[in-house]
């Protein structure tokens, strides 16, 4: 679950960093003969310091950017999905950076030696306000151009081979065409490409002066003030409103910045929750604690439906009542069960723990689990612990480390039981090459647990066993190769392959199983048929590529498979079939040889995603899948869809509607009946047994208060918290609906 970090807390250095220069500033004013101030650019603002990367001239990546941060001659800064400002402090010349940029600072003037402030844009877009008469020259290089400007007001952008262009706001701009030497004076209102044939001066169209000027209006500084009037104050504090983390109110006045609030706030959420057609009232209080790359927050709900203070109308999700903490259980008789209902409650209070991401040196979350893929997917892709969210609640850990030589990450899916498992182990043999090779594994413990007695004993084996009584356990192995082809901030390539396999672990006798097949323990035979024909079996081959263009991220791959097992086992709705998939792989050990388990099925999977302005996804993916008999290919029901999207606060630039949030995620396998009976005009269930759905509308009402209507699919269970299956052995489900008005303190 990616979260942006609080600006808040990041501001607090910033806010020391300027009491520090402050304190040295005067420092120099007493004592001028013994010290000069230093030539440096200032990071003044920019939206998610933990999206902007700083690298300093001997190469090292500064661990943390903040306001007030000084960068010198060399230093480098990239921008993700954030923009920031610079200053320089012997001129007051200021830049923008849009996201998704990279620039170095070549020389400062002034700065050891240097006569000229020069940069270069590696890719992305820069606005640059210089103010006449600043100094030294003012050069921005691009791959394919240089521009000289002195009292102007112009926009740079160049990506590789796509645009290399400067457009000019107020006064005149140098443009030198690398390439010929060709040198041209871009005016006010004029822009130029020095990519194109004919390199002149021109008037663009308004939607492409649009283009390249997007995501360029400066927040924290003042261009007026540079080319107009007097420069502006050395160390301006940043509004209030700016540095507002977007998931906590705005912070009080400049005066207040310091306070307790800016690491400690606290969340609530009051409403009411339909669940299982049952209606219940919640209030839940979320205390939130943030320290730099830090957050954790805590999960106090009550959830009743009359007296909140009576046992028995308290909402007890899987039959458990989570503010008992297992009183209720006689500890004498059953002192184990009511240790781990203990562990489970107090687990249940923790709402999230967060400490960087994936992919950082060191990451860890602890909570709800969304989209988890190990490696490229071949064994857990997608993976969900809270389908059931409202209605069920379980916590999760997601953690790893990564260094230049390889790295590890684990997961476990329920802290509380710890049933559904797995991690990978990666190695970069050459760190010059970007080549990793990586093994994973993945575990389920009880694949029926989630399955009363009663309903086992209604859907025995063939064999007339009990599957419970069986007890199987899943024990899934991958090995996987990549290799990054291209890795730029706007164009991203990697190939991939990797080889999985499930093997049933039966721990009692399963009198049904094949001859082929040991009765209990570890069946490797599941994999390996040594008997007659010598082949694989119940195995997964993946190969393909992913990566990104620019704001759109692309995913193509071919799958190849055969028995009971399937790339992606563990996926999104994989808590729901569970038990139908322990019932599979029962009955494909009795017979493996059957039609339904030895025919290789080949498949092409296709997704794509597109993000703009960091509040505006769409991404849909699709699984379309063929059986191999003999020399044909037939179509086959088995496919899957996913359709996401969201659209964050002030996108929608209307009056009412900029207050607006939307989200929805719908993932479905057996997708191709659904279109079946569409088009043959029959009656067609948009939501299935194999389906996951959810979504959410919010507005805020106020900056502090949110009203959110929230509607999700979730499995229905029992008294006990066992699942409740239809006839076919298919989880029953239906919709739970949340109306919320949250408040942020």
């Amino acid at each position: 679950m990616k979260t942006q970090k609080s600006r808040k807390t990041v501001f607090i250095r910033g806010y020391l960093g300027r009491l520090l220069f402050a304190g040295s500033m005067f420092f120099l004013g007493v004592f001028p003969v013994l010290a000069q101030s230093e030539v440096v650019a200032i990071l003044e603002y920019c939206d998610y310091p933990d999206q902007v990367y700083i690298t300093d001239s001997e190469g090292f990546l500064v661990r943390q950017a903040y306001f007030g941060l000084d960068m010198g001659k060399g230093d480098s800064i990239r921008t993700e999905n954030t923009a920031a400002e610079l200053r320089l402090t012997h001129n007051n010349s200021i830049i923008r950076l849009a996201p998704r940029t990279n620039l170095r600072i070549d020389s400062l003037d002034g700065s050891r030696g240097d006569t000229d402030n020069s940069f270069s844009l590696l890719s992305g877009k820069m606005l640059c306000v210089v103010p006449a008469s600043a100094g030294g020259k003012f050069l921005v290089k691009t791959p394919a151009g240089l521009c000289e400007a002195n009292g102007a007001h112009f926009a740079v952008s160049a990506e590789q081979g796509i645009v290399d262009a400067a457009a000019v706001r107020e006064g005149t701009v140098s443009f030198t065409k690398t390439g010929s030497g060709q040198t041209i004076v871009i005016g006010a209102g004029l822009a130029a490409d020095a990519l194109v044939r004919d390199f002149q001066p021109e008037v663009w169209p308004e939607e492409k002066i649009d283009r390249i000027f997007y995501d360029l209006d400066f927040v924290m500084l003042d261009p007026g003030a540079i080319l107009k009037t007097e420069p502006p104050a050395l160390e301006p504090i940043p509004p209030a409103a700016a540095l507002a983390s977007p998931e906590t109110a705005p912070a009080e006045p400049a005066g207040d910045n310091s306070s307790p609030k800016d690491i400690f706030s606290l969340n609530a959420e009051m409403g009411m929750v339909t669940i299982e057609k049952k209606s219940y009232a919640k209030i839940a209080i979320n205390p939130l604690l943030s320290l730099g790359d830090f957050r954790m927050a805590l999960h106090l709900p009550l959830i009743f439906s009359g007296d909140f203070m009576a046992q028995d109308d308290r909402y007890k999700p899987a039959g458990n009542d989570e503010w008992d903490f297992g009183r209720n259980v006689d500890q004498d008789r059953h002192r184990d069960v009511a240790r781990k209902d203990f562990l489970r409650d107090l687990a249940l209070k923790l709402y999230f723990i967060e400490y960087g991401h994936p992919g950082d040196t060191f990451f860890i979350n602890a909570g709800n689990i969304r989209e988890l893929s190990i490696g490229h997917g071949s064994l857990m892709y997608k993976y969900a612990n809270d389908t059931d969210f409202p209605a069920l609640r379980r916590v999760g850990v997601h953690l790893g480390m990564n260094t230049s030589i390889g790295g590890f990450e684990l997961m476990s899916a329920d802290l509380a039981e710890a049933d559904i498992a797995a991690g990978r182990l990666y190695a970069n043999p050459i760190t010059a090459v970007p080549f990793s090779i990586g093994v994973s594994a993945a575990v389920d413990k009880h694949p029926v647990f989630s399955v009363s007695d009663s309903v086992k004993s209604s859907f025995p084996l063939g064999s007339g066993e009990n599957p419970s009584a069986i007890d199987p356990m899943f024990l899934g192995f991958a090995l996987d190769t990549d290799f990054q082809l291209i890795k730029e901030d706007s164009l991203s390539l990697t190939v991939f392959a990797d080889t999985a396999t499930m093997i049933p672990y039966l721990r009692h006798e399963y009198a049904g199983a094949s001859p082929l097949f040991r009765t209990r323990g570890a069946l490797f035979d599941a994999y390996y048929d040594n008997s007659f024909s010598g082949r694989f079996r119940n195995y997964g081959l993946t190969g393909g590529l992913f990566g990104n263009i620019d704001v759109f991220d692309y995913r193509l791959e071919y799958r190849q498979y055969r028995g009971f097992f399937r790339p992606g086992f563990f996926g999104p709705n994989y808590d729901h079939l569970r038990a139908r998939l322990a019932w599979e792989a029962l009955d494909y050990i009795a017979a493996p040889g059957s039609s339904g388990y030895d025919r290789k099925t080949i498949a092409v999977y296709g997704e794509a995603g597109v993000t703009l302005w960091d509040k505006l996804h769409l991404s849909a993916g699709y699984l379309f899948p063929g059986e191999m008999d003999g020399g044909n290919i037939d179509s086959s029901d088995r496919d899957y869809f996913e359709l996401r999207f969201s659209l964050g606060k002030g996108l929608i630039p209307v009056p009412v509607l900029d207050r607006l949030s939307l989200s929805l995620s719908y993932t479905r396998e057996m997708f191709a009946p659904l279109v079946r009976d569409l088009t043959r005009g029959r009656h067609a269930e948009f939501v299935s047994p194999y389906t996951v759905f959810k979504s959410e509308a919010s507005y805020a009402v106020t900056d502090n208060v949110d009203i959110a209507l929230s509607l999700a699919t979730a499995a229905d269970r029992d008294a006990e918290g066992y699942i409740v299956y239809d006839a076919d052995f298919n989880p029953e489900w239906s919709y739970t609906l949340a109306i919320q008005t949250r408040i942020r303190f």
